[in-house]
Order: C-alpha cells, then structure tokens, then sequence
C-alpha cells in the first residue's frame, strides 16, 4: 500500500488542513535479465477537523501487464484517543497487482506517546484472495515516531511479517504534503500477486524516503531501497512532487 496519503491524527502530531495533492513515480530495478516494474500515481486529499480523505489513481506495471486502478482513503476521528483508517483500492482488470485490496485499521493511544492498532486487509486477484492481519505499536518522542508493525497471512498458511520505521517531521506535522524523513527496515513472507494469484514469498527490505517543502506550498520527495528476494531481489526507487491548495 502507498503511504504518501497516510495523515497522523494522534500521540502529538497534528495534522494539516485543507486541500493538498501529489504525483509520485516508482520504479523497482532487478538485478536479473527482467523487465523493471513501476508506478505512477496521482493523488489528492481534503482534511476536515475530524479527519481526512484522499482520492488516487493511476497505474502499475509488473510482469508485462499494465493495471489502471483507482482508490480513496478515509480516516477519520474516535474521540480524543483514537482514530480509524479505512482504504479501499480497485484495479476490475488487474492481472499483475491485486484487483481488489481492502484496509481497515483502528488506532487508539494507549499511554502517554504510546500508541496501538489493530486490523485486516483482504486481497482479491485474477484466482485467489487472502486476509492478513495487522498490528502496530508506535512511540511518538517530539517530532520522532517510531513504529514497529506486524502482518500475518490467515489463510491456509500462516506468514508472519514485521518491520520497524522511524519517522522525524520536520515541522512537527503530518499529512500528505509535510516534509519529513524516514527509515524502514522488514523481514517478512507477505503475498505478492504472481500469474495471476498469491504467492507467499520470504524477504528482507531496507528503505529511506525523504519529502521537503522546496518553496511555499510545494515540495518534492524522494525514496531508494533494496528488497532481497531471491529472483525478484532488486533496487526500488521514487520521486515526487506535493502541494497545498
């Protein structure tokens, strides 16, 4: 799932307002004699007090196929501790990425700057569907957030996944346009879309993003990784473009 739209509503990160936007372009590069995959993705999102909502569309291109998909992200408010994250994608289409992915997660704070989720993700491609589960737990320290998340097949085999980020924004802000600079690192056996289904595939992933506010109201972002992952191992890379209206 993309990130970009992702908003903090909680544990000292305020949020923020009104319209903002952004096209983003991402590319994975194999070592191997294999096509590159990549992504090109528009996106824009409107915050309201009590939370936000973004609509995104685009393509992607894996294995030889390319899939035109839409998708929204909503999150919204649950009182002064908590706030819940819905995100639906659609690709009706789709034979290289899933062609339906659903996300529900509800986050609550549950000590002071401590902060716990829970919650599921279905996915459905050309012939078959898993559900995963997800859980976090984060620590917000001024304008750091660490996180360390879970995710866990529950179909037929169970694969667990885990992975740690740290996050600094630099305004002390999150949201979709807020500059900021973050570090992940993962282990995991997560489904990935292959001929047309789900396949549980082992890998490790390291990864580094930084978004900046180059003059007022626009900024850009940029990310590079690695994902080992015996013949898909290969380099990962993005760029893109913010801005507040």
């Amino acid at each position: 799932m993309c990130a970009v739209a992702a908003v903090l509503l909680a544990s000292g990160a305020s949020a923020q307002s009104g319209w903002g936007g952004g096209a983003f372009f991402n590319a994975d590069v194999f070592r191997a004699d294999r096509e590159a995959w990549h992504e090109e993705r528009l996106v824009v999102q409107r915050r309201f007090s009590a939370g936000a909502a973004s609509l995104e569309g685009g393509t992607v291109s894996r294995n030889g196929f390319t899939d035109p998909f839409v998708a929204t992200d909503l999150y919204a408010r649950a009182g002064t501790r908590g706030y819940g994250n819905l995100r639906a994608q659609w690709a009706p289409e789709a034979s290289g990425v899933p062609r339906l992915d659903l996300l529900a997660e509800a986050y609550a704070v549950v000590g002071t700057g401590w902060e716990a989720s829970l919650g599921a993700r279905h996915i459905v491609t050309a012939s078959s569907a898993a559900t995963l589960g997800t859980g976090s737990v984060a620590k917000y320290v001024g304008n750091w957030t660490v996180r360390a998340r879970g995710v866990a097949t529950l179909d037929e085999t169970i694969a667990v996944s885990t992975s740690l980020s740290a996050r600094y924004l630099f305004d002390g802000v999150g949201g979709l346009t807020a500059p900021f600079a973050e570090v992940t690192v993962g282990r995991g056996r997560e489904p990935v879309v292959a001929a047309g289904g789900l396949e549980i595939r082992p890998s490790w992933v390291v990864n580094g993003r930084v978004q900046r506010e180059v003059r007022s109201g626009f900024g850009v972002s940029a990310s590079l990784g690695y994902i080992w992952d015996d013949s898909l191992t290969r380099w990962t890379g993005g760029l893109g473009v913010t801005g507040r209206f």
